[in-house]
Order: structure tokens, then sequence, then C-alpha cells
């Protein structure tokens, strides 16, 4: 089994990638990170710090299920990778999964831009200057960093499934 992040900053096209990865490698599962505290529930967690908090505790909790469940082969997940989440998510998966960090690093320049359908707001914006200057682009734990500017989200997950198919984690 292969827990397997897809981490960058804001606008990276982590969520993008990791829902064609799920479909392009067998028996596989996307845990969307955002979507597991619902807009809905924001409110409860008054503070940016608290919601990340909320999010990363429940992003455990459905790895340590899956993981005791072992239906999938793959987990994929789509957040931006810290040392800290990384040395959590280590201890939680320890003899039961590889784990596999791959990082998506477009120009900073192409972050900034709204693309698709998605309008950056101006919190957001801002937050992908930080994102970048902080090394959310590049963690330094990455098993691979992509470049995908230039390339279809298709193509950067081909490059992910030839990676894990080369013996990745």
């Amino acid at each position: 089994m292969k827990v397997i992040n897809i981490g960058g900053a804001i606008n990276a096209g982590k969520s993008t990638v990791s829902k064609i990865l799920a479909e392009k490698l067998n028996n596989a599962v996307f845990i969307e990170v955002d979507e597991l505290l619902p807009d809905e529930e924001e409110y409860l967690f008054p503070d940016f710090s608290a919601r990340i908090n909320e999010r990363l505790r429940r992003l455990y909790a459905e790895l340590d299920r899956y993981l005791c469940e072992q239906r999938f082969d793959y987990i994929i997940f789509a957040y931006p990778m810290t040392e800290k989440t990384f040395n959590a998510i280590c201890t939680l998966i320890k003899d039961k999964a590889a784990f596999v960090v791959i990082t998506l690093n477009p120009p900073l320049e192409k972050c900034l831009l709204n693309r698709g359908t998605r309008e950056l707001t101006e919190w957001e914006t801002k937050r992908i200057g930080e994102m970048y200057a902080k090394g959310f682009n590049c963690f330094a734990r990455s098993d691979l960093i992509i470049d995908n500017d230039g390339q279809t989200p298709e193509q950067t997950a081909g490059t992910i499934v030839s990676f894990i198919a080369a013996g990745a984690g």
C-alpha cells in the first residue's frame, strides 16, 4: 500500500492532478482534504490556524481508517506538505504503507493566474506568495518535484504514474 501526497501551493493543480491520478492508478482512493471541513462548519473554527488543524485532524482519521481497512492499494491526498505534517503522517502509517510525497512546482507567476473557472481571491493571491516564500513549492522531503507549467493535468498525472511504477516509495 502507498500513501501519496500531492503537495504545492494554492492553485498549483494539486486537486485536479490527484483526481486524475486516482483514476489512472488501480484500486486508488482520493481524499480531498479541503472538503473534510465543509464551508458550513468553518464558523466553528474562527481562525485560519484552527481550520488547518481541524482539516489535518480529519485527514489523519481518514488515513487511519483506510489503512486499517486495507481496501485500497493507493491512498492519495492533495494538501501542502510541511515538516510537521510529514512527521505526523510517517508516525501514523508506520509499517502499514509507503509514503510518497510529490510536489507540484509551477512558476509563481503561473500560480497567481486565474485558471479554468477558478478566480483567485485577494487573500489567496497573498497566500500563494507566502507559500512560495516558505518553500511549499519545493518541500525538502519530496520524492519528486514537478514543474507542471506547460503540462496538462493528465500529463502531470502520467509522470507521477511512471514514477510510482518505477518503484517510488
